[in-house]
């Protein structure tokens, strides 16, 4: 047999394993008796090193708001995607919609043709639940592109913002000249110096406490949350954003072994602005703190002033290098923020849109700027 035929059978024979392989994977919705195929998963996910601190345990198959829809090779859950049941409050209407997020395959089944037929039960299963609209804020830009491919549309781009605490520390940290199983003691006395300046001006910087103001950590099963879902409704009328009430926020941020904290500005006792903020460890061991969001009444720039410097000086005492936000709020909130000195980064999503054959792509905003969308929007923190 010549080499040449011998290539030939061998290529041969491994495109009909390739197809084996791709016949043999089954695609369907999941239930609650999957928890331990999609618990294996994403263990498959965190060593990938692309499962985030909130989403590393998966998702949770018995919440009746998220639909999840599983690729399994025999037993085994190689694949899948899931979607969170939403409503938009956009102008004077609120709109039923699904936010995408979960998308994972296990690395050894990427050459499976499983993307497609993942998505395309999943516009399967929202046509079947009455849901004709899908979005989604993605990071990797090269996912993203392939969104476009399938039928999505790009609203825009939303920078992450940061602002550093302990510069030189984060700069030792990401540069990997202090690690995080490592010791590095002289460094790290080195780094204190000069962060410990920049810290002091961080705690002076701004508009402190006194009566009649008060800046406070609130907790999540207190009466309070009432008055921060008031707070939603009256802030950032005429955006398109999700809507929250007490049930949406505790199911958000209170949930089991959460640790999303809550600063409330009041004013007289009258809540004026809010901050939720949770503290995560990033890759290279680098702490933030991250403002899930910034809620404040129209025109109270002071009490919004006042929870960013509450998030910073709770950053600092978490012991934490940074501060991270997502510049997709109003341009009243990225003016300011800009004014408390966060920096772009080079970290971005690209917020996108799918609607469905035969609905009006114009119903919501094509616009970034009539929209409102931060990282509590989002399922990476």
């Amino acid at each position: 047999m010549s080499s040449i035929s011998g290539e030939l059978l061998h290529e041969h024979a491994g495109i009909g394993v390739l197809q084996a392989g791709r016949n043999r994977i089954v695609i369907r919705r999941a239930t609650q008796f999957d928890e331990d195929a999609a618990r294996l998963l994403f263990a498959v996910r965190r060593q990938a090193e692309e499962a985030t601190s909130s989403d590393a345990k998966g998702p949770d198959l018995t919440n009746p708001a998220r639909a999840v829809w599983l690729a399994f090779d025999g037993d085994r859950a190689v694949g899948m995607t899931s979607v969170q049941e939403r409503q938009l409050r956009s102008g004077d209407e609120e709109l039923r919609i699904a936010y995408w997020t979960g998308l994972f395959i296990d690395p050894s089944y990427r050459s499976f043709f499983i993307y497609p037929r993942l998505i395309s039960a999943m516009y399967v299963g929202l046509r079947e639940i009455g849901i004709h609209r899908l979005y989604a804020a993605v990071r990797r830009q090269q996912i993203a592109q392939a969104h476009l491919k399938i039928g999505f549309t790009k609203i825009g781009d939303m920078t992450v913002l940061a602002k550093p605490l302990r510069p030189a520390l984060l700069f030792a940290k990401y540069k990997k000249f202090i690690r995080r199983d490592g010791d590095q003691r002289f460094l790290r006395a080195l780094c204190s110096v000069p962060d410990a300046v920049v810290g002091m001006g961080i705690r002076f910087q701004g508009l402190n406490a006194g009566a009649p103001w008060e800046v406070s950590e609130a907790p999540w099963g207190s009466d309070e949350i009432a008055d921060l879902a008031r707070l939603y409704e009256q802030a950032h009328v005429g955006q398109t954003t999700q809507t929250w009430n007490v049930e949406l926020l505790r199911a958000r941020y209170a949930g089991e072994g959460s640790d999303y904290r809550l600063l409330a500005v009041r004013h007289q006792d009258r809540l004026l602005a809010a901050a939720i903020v949770r503290m995560v460890e990033r890759s290279e061991g680098i702490r933030a703190a991250v403002i899930m969001d910034l809620i404040h009444e129209p025109n109270s720039d002071r009490a919004a002033k006042m929870a960013l410097a509450g998030v910073e000086r709770l950053a600092l005492a978490s012991g934490c290098e940074g501060v991270l936000l997502l510049d997709g709020l109003s341009s009243d909130d990225a003016r300011l923020v800009k004014s408390r000195a966060y920096l772009k980064s080079p970290e971005k999503y690209s917020l996108l849109m799918w609607t469905d054959r035969g609905m009006d792509p114009l119903c919501l905003p094509q616009d970034l700027r009539s929209w409102r969308f931060g990282f509590g929007d989002h399922d990476t923190f």
